[in-house]
Parts: C-alpha cells; structure tokens; sequence
C-alpha cells in the first residue's frame, strides 16, 4: 500500500495536542440547549398541566306536556351538573 507522505508526516508528529477537543460549535451548542429546555418545560406541563374542556351532554328536559330527549353530537362522562332543581334555564 502506497500512502501519500503528508499523511504519513502526520502520523509521525502529531499537531495540536495540547490544545482542547472541541466538541461543537457553538450554534450546536445553542441548538441543543434550545432543545432541552423545550423538552424540560413539555414534560413539566406533561405531569402538572391540564386542559379544560366543556362538552354538551345528554339530558331530558320535563314540563307540563311531557318530555323532551337531547343528545350530544360527542361521548363524555358528566363531572358536575351546575342547573339546581327547579331551576328555570333559558331555552
């Protein structure tokens, strides 16, 4: 095998050994510590946040000549019911 001699002069002196490695460049390092603090405040808001939500749900609605049945467009699970009874609601 024939190797050029400015690869073999290199093997025999190396250069630039007491400077330091240099791992990135700083846009790298600035674009993976964008990153972390994306991924920290995601998964921060992950465990502690939460996200409201109001969803029409099925319900019948009585008077003096019977009954009426309404159903949501979408499936949900009743968490409060804020009407009182005898309550009057606007149509």
């Amino acid at each position: 095998m024939q190797f050029r001699q400015q690869a073999l002069a290199k093997l025999q002196s190396p250069e630039e050994l007491d400077l330091p490695v240099r791992f990135a460049r700083p846009q790298g390092w600035l674009a993976l510590s964008v990153t972390v603090v994306v991924m920290a405040a995601a998964s921060v808001w992950a465990v502690t946040g939460s996200v409201a939500s109001t969803v029409g749900a099925p319900a019948i609605l009585t008077h003096g000549q019977g009954s009426y049945i309404l159903q949501s467009p979408v499936a949900g699970q009743v968490t409060a019911v804020l009407a009182k009874q005898g309550e009057r609601l606007p149509a």
